[in-house]
């Protein structure tokens, strides 16, 4: 998976940087009936000043950012900057103690970190930022079950 990754983004580059004649001319000679496409996989998400207002509506009733990034097509850092430019700042303290306990109880049954994290709507980052805070030894990524 990360070699075709690699490949895309050299494509990608070769794409932009080297003539179409010249990309056409190499291409077609080594494998016959290749078409170079000018055409983009990402395009940009633009969030209208409504589309903003929601995410920061959604935001005070309690959606993640991640969450929230996830439904409107932005990333989280987009969802981030918008709410910081808004006044408002991520969560300090996100899950209460009940909640702490019953990812500490996950994590010792051998659930990995990203396995807590999802059942809490949070990443496994985020998961293993709380369980440090309480205390908890983190598994040795050899020492994973699950």
């Amino acid at each position: 998976m990360a070699d075709s990754q690699n490949w895309r983004a050299l494509l990608g580059f070769i794409r932009d940087y080297v003539p179409r004649e010249t990309l056409e001319h190499s291409c077609s000679s080594i494998v016959p009936g290749y078409e170079v496409s000018t055409e983009r996989k990402q395009t940009q998400h633009r969030l209208s000043a409504l589309e903003i207002k929601e995410i920061i509506r959604q935001f005070r009733e309690g959606k993640t950012t991640l969450a929230l990034a996830d439904a409107s097509g932005c990333s989280r850092t987009t969802i981030s900057r918008h709410l910081q430019n808004a006044g408002l700042s991520a969560r300090e303290k996100r899950f209460d103690e009940a909640q702490l306990r019953e990812m500490e109880r996950l994590y010792e049954t051998g659930l990995s970190l990203d396995k807590v994290g999802e059942r809490f709507g949070t990443t496994g980052t985020t998961a293993t930022k709380y369980l440090r805070a309480c205390g908890v030894q983190i598994r040795d990524r050899h020492d994973w079950l699950r």
